[in-house]
């Protein structure tokens, strides 16, 4: 199963309409990908799931 992770920080002024305008895509395409909200609270943790910037949507398959 396909796999989106939508990383961010707390606090991100742009985390709510970007994961809205993501849900709302999806929902248009008609896609049944799970979305996976990560809290990248740490330095550790922002290097182990590779972020790049608050907000940031990671696909895996």
């Amino acid at each position: 199963m396909k796999k989106t992770e939508f990383l961010y920080f707390s606090g991100c002024p742009n985390f709510e309409p970007t994961f809205s305008n993501l849900l709302e895509a999806l929902k248009e395409l008609g896609t049944n990908i799970n979305v996976q909200n990560i809290d990248v609270e740490t330095l550790g943790k922002a290097k182990e799931v590779n972020f790049l910037g608050s907000p940031f949507i990671y696909r895996r398959y």
